[in-house]
């Protein structure tokens, strides 16, 4: 399947979930982090020290200027990937996309499965409970789940 059609399809797939625009931004925005992670972590692997710190450090501020970051970004693929940057570039979205689609699908079926009374979801939800992060990472939950 065309890499980018991919692409528009696994957005649509969130949208269908009831993901606002909003909350779609911020999707994406995890998952250009975490594309651009993996590529820096792959240059890591094979380029000369002072050519990935010199990249590498293109990354250390937020940058505001949205052409200055796409410029970064494309400097990144482009020397860790060559001629199969924006290919890979799809790709990794995709990947983490499609992670964010199955992480949203257990959740709910962990829910479901918790109102029904499984035995085994009902205690594993109640020993977490018990931990002091529970909370946090509920509210955490309920801000970024879809409404």
């Amino acid at each position: 399947m065309d890499q980018q059609k991919e692409l528009q399809e696994v957005l649509a797939q969130i949208k269908a979930m009831g993901v606002s625009q909003t909350q779609m931004l911020q999707i994406m925005d995890i998952a250009s982090v975490q594309s651009i992670q993996h590529a820096i972590n792959d240059l890591k692997k094979t380029a000369p020290e002072d050519e990935f710190t010199a990249i590498e450090s293109l990354f250390k501020e937020k940058i505001e200027d949205q052409q200055v970051l796409k410029q970064n970004i494309d400097t990144l693929f482009n020397r860790t990937y060559g001629d199969k940057a924006q290919d890979r570039k799809i790709f990794l979205l995709v990947k983490y996309l499609k992670e964010y689609i199955q992480l949203v699908k257990q959740t709910v079926d962990l829910g479901k499965r918790y109102a029904d009374g499984d035995p085994d979801v009902v205690q594993m939800i109640e020993d977490a409970k018990k931990d002091p992060l529970f909370d946090e990472l509920v509210n955490k939950m309920k801000n970024s789940m879809p409404q």
